[in-house]
């Protein structure tokens, strides 16, 4: 058997989640949404989706019951440290629904899920997207050492296109064919946080959910 924690096994997918988690917050490399902002979001959610399992205890069982809209913290009028502007209100719903592609509407890769919001700050404080993601980019697939994100930008319907035919798709582990390792009595256990925003747990749902669609 093989058990694997933390599903980042489509890098083709992961890296345009990751890079559009970024460019949700910032605007021209300027931070949109302060992370002193983030226990404000969270305290939020709690506040209303707690007890959906029936338990107070600081904890989501389930997100994906969670529908929490920015909006009911939107600012009434300037800003302050308890509420929300509309660029960060729009902000934290991108995040919220991920990387789509603007062309067909298809869900690049998974969101990040309500009560996730503490786990924010490592693409918030980052002065720019994580490295791989757009070396990969540069490199990998579109083999121009010229291109840059800030001057470029970022095409979530060509560029993916162009991953997912690339050389770097080679590392994908994500078939959803495991037919013959289970005949041969293999079994795989996956696992994954639902507040984990580097790896977020919508890519093992959407991974089991394949694997049973082959059935």
């Amino acid at each position: 058997g093989v058990v694997v924690g933390g599903h980042a096994a489509h890098l083709t997918r992961q890296i345009f989640g990751q890079l559009w988690l970024w460019l949700a917050v910032h605007k021209n490399g300027e931070v949109i949404l302060p992370s002193s902002k983030l226990p404000v979001i969270h305290d939020a959610v709690l506040r209303k989706f707690d007890l959906l399992d029936g338990v107070k205890d600081g904890l989501l069982e389930n997100p994906t019951r969670c529908d929490f809209d920015p909006k009911v913290l939107a600012c009434k009028s300037g800003d302050s440290p308890a509420c929300l502007t509309p660029p960060q209100v729009d902000a934290v719903r991108k995040i919220y629904d991920g990387p789509r592609n603007p062309r067909t509407g298809e869900r690049v890769w998974s969101p990040l899920f309500r009560g996730s919001e503490l786990d924010w700050s490592f693409f918030i404080d980052s002065a720019a997207p994580i490295g791989i993601a757009t070396s990969a980019i540069r490199d990998a697939v579109l083999k121009d050492p010229s291109w840059d994100y800030k001057t470029s930008g970022i095409d979530f319907d060509r560029h993916v296109a162009l991953a997912d035919q690339s050389d770097l798709a080679r590392v994908n582990a994500s078939s959803a064919d495991i037919s013959a390792y289970v005949k041969q009595g293999g079994r795989l256990i996956l696992s994954g946080g639902w507040n984990n925003a580097l790896v977020p747990a919508g890519a093992v749902v959407d991974y089991f959910g394949r694997v049973q669609d082959r059935k």
